[in-house]
């Protein structure tokens, strides 16, 4: 668990020296530095797989050497020599990204090439302890069922298109997630926090969408062979309500400040969406609408002040 504190205010108050505060600031530092090495070893990863999709265009040539990468990134992680231990995991994650990519390619988008994906990049990411893979196989699983994202023309799209079923699935694999991160070491807690917070995003954007346009569940209807129920918005728009509440409640209780802020961005966000769509953008909504954002911004720097002191 990450804690934040105010270390100059600690000792102001007296509840710690400056002896200890500077053994802390100490102890923080390795913990920055790794941090700011893997924001960008993962720009760096993601950068090297697109360059290298876009200078092989023909996916089985690119599947041909994703593959060889990450062969030879087992290969020198099973050596365990300690010089070629980063760049072993840096062949792992840029090969299996490519590969995946490459057999999505082939397949068309195909459902079980996306689900190969997620099983691939779910145990690169247990092997190098990567919460980048941990992300990209939650999101190549919601691909699986129909998630896409776009851009064009400075204009950014997502579509979901089973909500229902991804608000269920993504909803059981976050609490699975986090019941396993508790009986894991470190280093893998973090992958499976990581796989969490990922799918919980999933499942608000899920919610998001479907309280929009609802829903009918019409692919797995067909696939019965029965009259595809429609799961009207109102559904979405109280229970999206309620999970965001049941969460805020549950995060509160658990100390746990991302989950907090997330359902405070995301109940933001659903309010100003339901606003919006029945009152319309006039000066009065927008105005309330102002005044009701600057609020929940004080409550939740409140709450995040306390939890520090």
């Amino acid at each position: 668990m990450k804690i934040t504190l105010d270390l100059g205010k600690l000792v102001e108050t007296g509840k710690i020296s400056n002896e200890e505060a500077e053994r802390l600031k100490a102890l923080a530092a390795p913990t920055t530095a790794s941090l700011a090495l893997n924001i960008l070893l993962a720009f760096g990863v993601m950068a090297v797989a697109g360059g290298v999709i876009g200078l092989l265009p023909e996916p089985s040539i690119s599947l041909a050497v994703g593959t060889a990468l990450c062969v030879a990134g087992i290969w020198l992680q099973i050596e365990r020599r300690q010089d070629w231990m980063v760049l072993g995991t840096i062949f792992m994650l840029v090969g299996s990204i490519v590969a995946a990519l490459s057999v999505a390619v082939l397949a068309s988008g195909h459902p079980a090439a996306l689900f190969a994906a997620t099983i691939a990049f779910s145990i690169v990411a247990w092997q190098t302890k990567s919460g980048l893979m941990a992300g990209l196989a939650v999101l190549a699983l919601s691909a699986a069922l129909g998630g896409q994202t776009g851009y064009r023309n400075a204009t950014y799209a997502i579509a979901i298109h089973q909500p229902t079923v991804s608000i269920l699935l993504f909803s059981a694999l976050s609490y699975a997630a986090y019941l396993l991160s508790k009986r894991m070491a470190a280093d893998n807690a973090r992958v499976m926090i990581i796989a969490a917070r990922t799918a919980i995003l999933i499942v608000n954007v899920a919610f998001l969408v479907g309280s929009i346009w609802g829903d009918t569940l019409r692919p797995f209807a067909e696939q019965f062979g029965f009259q595809p129920p429609h799961i009207s918005r109102m559904t979405f728009i109280i229970g999206w309500a309620l999970a965001i509440i049941a969460a805020a409640v549950f995060a509160v209780r658990a100390n746990r400040p991302w989950l907090v802020t997330t359902c405070a961005v995301f109940g933001s966000l659903h309010f100003y969406t339901q606003w919006f769509e029945r009152l319309g953008a006039t000066p009065v909504s927008i105005l309330i609408a102002g005044c009701l954002a600057l609020g929940i911004a004080i409550l939740l720097m409140r709450y995040h002040r306390n939890k520090a002191a």
